[in-house]
């Protein structure tokens, strides 16, 4: 039978840092926009430790992190940390760090333990803080139960789950690639919308549709929820699809009546969150929804087509961050985002761009079903292999 410990006598939560005497030293240096939601680091930055020293979460090469706010946590933004050019890493405060000890908890079982949306699904249940600004909290990981098998049969664990991982990882490099393509046809058509080397026409978001926030209606009228209309939050645009996943939460009738709306074809972008690398995260809405005030959304005009306006806030966030308040929470008001600048070149030539996005979103699509196919297989094995029956299955065969 497996045995089950809390993390904390297996692992360090958040271990101080060493000592270190030169702090002119070269350290790796990881911003929450480095860690990607798919675990792994997708790069890293080089910084002197005397600046990065005090106010950022420190690590070494090794560890694994995990971002602790939402919806950073929920998206799964996780990582460990094996391969960065320097022993020493800091990184945001947003992250919390896991350091295994070697001779009871084999790192890459630790990180499938950690990284995966069990965890994530009870994590979320235990967040704490105001919202937006929810935290997994320091003592919820040291008391996290897992279980715990030979250091062996763990490593023989990783390792199947390691094939079954190597395979969802190829079908997102192939999402990936298209999305990749996407982006230089729309460089090679229109440029940067930042710099316009084109000298393309140039219009405030509020000229070409209707600005629109979202609220919640009051939680002490409780039929305001229901079941008529989803209820979007930012969970359902921080995501790697185009469009809206799923809302887990609608309203009734009367709730859609007092809450805000938008039709299909509309864009959603998220304009406050607890990390500001969630600012300007977008979807397309493909059907009619309620969303809340974290989200700003605007229902394009005759003057723009949807998928061009989604391609060009997708593939340049940096147009609603830079509207983006400086504090520590992330906010890009109504009135900032009405007045953010976009291109707008000739519908003909948008029309060109939208008939080339949407077939590339055909295969994409496609591929995704692929790619969910595999999660849930890397999924049901995940489950298997901490209940003790994937190892058993594999002796029995």
């Amino acid at each position: 039978m497996t045995n089950y410990v809390a993390l904390e006598d297996v692992a360090q939560i958040n271990p101080r840092p060493r000592k270190c005497i030169d702090e002119m030293q070269e350290v790796s240096f990881l911003p929450m926009a480095s860690v990607s939601a798919n675990g792994f680091v997708a790069f890293e930055e080089k910084r002197i430790l005397k600046e990065v020293k005090k106010g950022f979460t420190p690590f070494r090469r090794g560890d694994f992190i995990i971002a602790k706010i939402t919806p950073c946590f929920e998206n799964g933004k996780a990582a460990l940390t094996c391969n960065l050019e320097n022993e020493i890493g800091y990184g945001s405060t947003e992250f919390h760090v896991v350091r295994p000890d070697e001779d009871k908890l084999d790192r890459k079982y630790l990180y499938y333990l950690l990284w995966n949306k069990q965890f994530r699904f009870f994590g979320k249940k235990e967040m704490r803080g105001a919202a937006g600004q929810k935290r997994i909290t320091t003592d919820y990981l040291k008391g996290y139960k897992i279980p715990l098998p030979p250091l062996e049969e763990q490593k023989r664990i990783a390792a199947i789950l390691d094939k079954a991982d190597a395979v969802r990882r190829k079908r997102q490099q192939a999402i990936d690639l298209t999305d990749q393509l996407l982006r230089s046809v729309f460089l090679d058509m229109f440029g940067d919308p930042v710099t316009n080397p084109k000298s393309l026409e140039v219009v405030k978001m509020s000229d070409i549709g209707q600005i629109i926030t979202g609220n919640t209606p009051s939680r002490k009228s409780p039929e305001y929820y229901g079941s008529n209309i989803e209820w979007i939050k930012s969970g359902n645009i921080n995501t790697p699809y185009h469009y809206l996943t799923q809302a887990e939460e609608c309203l009734s009738e009367q709730g859609a009546q007092v809450g805000r709306t938008v039709p299909r074809n509309s864009i959603l972008v998220t304009c406050i969150a607890g990390s500001k690398d969630c600012i300007g995260n977008i979807a397309i809405a493909d059907r009619e929804v309620a969303f809340n005030q974290q989200i700003n959304a605007i229902v394009p005009n005759e003057k723009i087509l949807t998928l061009f306006l989604y391609a060009q806030l997708a593939f340049n966030k940096k147009l609603v961050q830079k509207a983006s308040t400086k504090s520590m929470k992330g906010m890009v008001s109504k009135s900032k985002f009405s007045d953010i600048e976009v291109l707008l070149p000739p519908i003909k030539d948008q029309k060109k761009y939208a008939d080339c996005f949407l077939k590339a979103l055909s295969k994409i699509e496609a591929m995704k079903m692929a790619m969910n196919n595999c999660n849930n297989l890397f999924n049901s094995l995940t489950q298997q292999a901490f209940k003790g029956e994937l190892i058993k299955q594999a002796k029995a065969a």
